[in-house]
């Protein structure tokens, strides 16, 4: 099983050293950080790079989602679309891979078909050659997918000019 590997960058600048260390979201994201504070140039930089934000996706999809033993349990079905479903799983992928709970970030048709209930497998194809053609989601090997940055950024807060993943209210 894969581990979430530590990496410790260490930029030396003028008379001090600054040294970032964690995963590798989390060092390129302090980096960046760090760069556009000391180099105000780069700010405009940091305007249009994206670095998917483990703990922004965690937040936005711990209310759907739960993995366990690198299973991902969807929570709420009823009251969700079949693309938000095929996007929270495979979220949950990627979110378990990057914690070493789960091998690959990708799934295959047969696994979404065993996670979700009351919908088929034609269901599940056709939905995910949309989100393929929307940019949500990527192919990764036959019948095997995974969420895309663009995806990660959807779940996270939003893609400009997208709609955000809705969930209709529950019934009260």
């Amino acid at each position: 099983m894969n581990r979430v590997s530590t990496i410790r960058l260490e930029i030396p600048d003028k008379n001090i050293k600054v040294e970032f260390t964690g995963d590798e979201n989390t060092v390129i994201r302090d980096m960046f950080r760090f760069l556009s504070n000391v180099y105000p140039r780069l700010t405009i930089v940091d305007k249009i790079v994206y670095t998917p934000d483990l703990e922004d996706l965690l937040s936005a999809i711990s209310p759907h989602i739960k993995i366990s033993s690198g299973e991902i349990i969807l929570l709420g079905e009823e009251a969700k679309t079949t693309e938000s479903k095929i996007l929270y799983l495979l979220a949950g992928c990627y979110v378990a891979s990057r914690f070493g709970l789960r091998e690959r970030s990708s799934m295959s048709v047969e696994e979404m078909v065993r996670r979700v209930t009351n919908i088929s497998k034609k269901t599940i194809q056709n939905t995910l050659v949309d989100l393929v053609k929307k940019g949500f989601v990527l192919r990764q090997a036959r019948g095997m997918f995974e969420i895309s940055v663009k995806g990660i950024m959807l779940l996270s807060g939003g893609v400009e000019g997208e709609k955000t993943v809705d969930e209709p209210s529950p019934p009260v």
